[in-house]
């Protein structure tokens, strides 16, 4: 843990106390921030192959679903509708990958 001091003033009149400093807990920093390198990664590696983000992040059905649903929609592109679904997907899988916060 960090302590950072910041004396509270009004006007300037107050002098420091004691108590007068305020804590920044560097060590769930990281879980609060999104854009983490792990989720980062995560979302680089889902660009290039749906899915692998979140096989990655350890999370194995999101990644199978992804995977297999957007493999399935790009292999029927020429029904156009697939693949347009199979697009949203490959791009739900980047955002997903990238947003995602682990829980405890």
């Amino acid at each position: 843990m960090v302590s950072l001091r910041v004396y509270p003033s009004v006007d300037g009149d107050r002098a420091p106390g004691a108590d007068d400093y305020l804590f920044v807990d560097t060590e769930n920093l990281r879980e609060a921030t999104r854009g983490s390198a792990g989720n980062v990664l995560a979302a680089l590696a889902s660009f290039f192959l749906p899915g692998l983000g979140q096989l990655v992040q350890g999370r194995l059905l999101s990644a199978l679903f992804l995977f297999l649903s957007t493999s399935i929609g790009y292999a029927l592109w020429f029904l156009i509708l697939p693949g347009l679904v199979a697009l949203v997907l490959h791009v739900v899988a980047i955002v997903d990958a990238a947003n995602w916060k682990r829980t405890s």
